[in-house]
């Protein structure tokens, strides 16, 4: 009974053993790539601005920008891979930093509004690239 039992064992090992091996992938993760652009709009005047996104920067200057008349910085389209992201944004002279946390996946753009009069930072996103004339 007992070599039956452990024969039993045995084989059920080797069959996961070769259930396992088979499902696994031998080929590599493909990593597919988006695109994101940052788009600063209003109310920024000549303010100190620090963009970041996951730790790495993607300007630190000082803004102007005019929504009435489409005058707004733009990052222009840049490649990431799919994934999840934290745009950070700082606004020195008015000492106000905020996150936005986002899912990259197809192409997006972060639009950035400033109220310096409320002294507050809004994010919206827009599917696609926005072109400014």
């Amino acid at each position: 009974m007992k070599s039956k039992f452990l024969v039993f064992i045995l084989v059920f090992a080797i069959i996961s053993v070769l259930i396992f091996n088979c499902t696994k992938s031998t080929e590599p993760e493909i990593i597919k790539n988006a695109v994101l652009a940052v788009d600063l709009e209003s109310a920024f005047k000549n303010d100190s601005v620090r963009i970041e996104i996951n730790n790495d920067l993607l300007v630190q200057k000082r803004v102007s920008t005019n929504y009435t008349i489409s005058a707004a910085w733009g990052s222009g389209p840049k490649v990431y891979p799919q994934g999840n992201y934290t745009l950070q944004i700082e606004i020195f002279n008015y000492n106000l930093q905020k996150k936005y946390a986002f899912y990259l996946n197809d192409t997006l753009t972060v639009c950035i509004r400033f109220e310096p009069q409320n002294e507050k930072i809004q994010f919206s996103t827009f599917d696609g690239l926005i072109f400014r004339d």
